[in-house]
């Protein structure tokens, strides 16, 4: 399969500057330090270590090297230490079953991240506060202090990094039922009519398919 990678020119032959050797050691990664000027150690396949720093604990960056549609590319694979050698290899080889399905690894990378972005913009307490900002005005400082302060101490904590359209009916069941287990039942109550307004607001905007709570209240109903 290399060979073939090779000889269509998706993967670059491998540099081997690192003293002729086609693939790197653990030692040889940990003790790699610059000398004036960054040093490219091959491990072979594309995959090479780029040390910035005379310092051999930073500035240590995985990097493949690759082609794609005829254009030369390079994909990141991460910073040494927290990417082991063994960890950047499995990374190259991710990225050369993409190659052989003519798929652009650096594309996939970059549409996942616009992914990650895209959840993180759009979790519960991001729209949750979006819709606070949106409609505290038209109410009474006190009325909205409580709403805030409801989120902020019984729901954010539970559920307030979830993407809220991943939010299901039994996760913020769970939430209510800690604020009910504290004997607080009116505040469940109003906390789980807030969180259902914030939901009908992301369905409004795009952002949710439904409304979770509606569920809990119909059972509650029945």
């Amino acid at each position: 399969m290399l060979v073939f990678l090779l000889v269509s020119g998706m993967l670059s032959p491998p540099d081997t500057n690192n003293g002729g050797n086609m693939a790197l050691t653990d030692i040889e990664v940990k003790k790699a330090k610059a000398t004036g000027k960054p040093v490219k150690l091959s491990d072979g396949g594309g995959l090479f270590l780029l040390v910035q720093s005379i310092d051999p604990k930073d500035s240590k960056y995985w990097r493949l090297a690759y082609r794609f549609a005829g254009k030369q590319k390079t994909l990141a694979l991460g910073v040494y230490p927290d990417v082991s050698l063994a960890d950047a290899r499995a990374g190259r080889d991710d990225a050369r079953k993409l190659l052989t399905n003519d798929t652009d690894p650096g594309a996939v990378k970059q549409a996942q991240k616009a992914a990650k972005v895209e959840l993180a913009e759009n979790s519960f307490e991001v729209i949750a506060r979006e819709w606070f900002i949106r409609h505290s005005p038209n109410w009474k400082e006190n009325h909205s202090s409580k709403i805030i302060a409801r989120l902020e101490n019984d729901i954010f904590p539970w559920i307030g990094a979830r993407p809220i359209a991943e939010v299901a009916a039994p996760e913020l069941l769970s939430a209510i039922r800690r604020i009910e287990s504290r004997g607080a039942l009116e505040t469940a109550h109003r906390a789980l009519a807030n969180c259902g307004q914030v939901f009908r607001y992301a369905v409004a905007t795009g952002r949710a398919q439904r409304d979770p709570g509606d569920q809990l209240e119909r059972r509650g109903r029945g």
